[in-house]
């Protein structure tokens, strides 16, 4: 797949002024590879901070997608997604962001042990280790 034709699940906004933002390049060659190799089942996305890294996560499970004006988050169904974190705070942060756009999210860190079934969970990298 072409970088043009970065998909309908991930379509790149037609008016990226109105929409307030442009995909970078690395995360349109980071959701075709993801797009590319579904295969398999975990990936590791990393770049610095404050980068886009959730955004390219976001768009890829489905739990958004891209319009000519911005991003929305999506409604699904499907598999586990698992967003590990280095630390309890960022944990903490990508569950109140799910949970706020109404996603059965659960939250497992050394402190907090909620919904640990729900079809997304949010961790610290520790518990992943841990526990898978």
């Amino acid at each position: 797949m072409s970088k043009s034709k970065i998909s309908a699940k991930c379509p790149k906004p037609k008016n990226t002024k109105k929409a307030g933002f442009e995909l970078h390049e690395w995360q349109v060659n980071a959701f075709l590879n993801l797009e590319k190799n579904k295969k398999f089942n975990r990936f590791l996305i990393t770049a610095p901070t404050a980068s886009g890294k959730t955004l390219v996560a976001y768009l890829w499970a489905g739990l958004a997608s891209l319009h000519d004006d911005g991003f929305r988050m999506n409604k699904r169904a499907g598999n586990r997604i698992i967003f590990t974190a280095p630390i309890k705070a960022l944990s903490n942060e990508r569950y109140n962001d799910l949970k706020s756009n109404g996603f059965d999210v659960g939250i497992l860190t050394g402190d907090i042990k909620h919904n640990p079934d729900a079809d997304i969970l949010c961790m610290t990298q520790e518990i992943y280790r841990d526990k898978y």
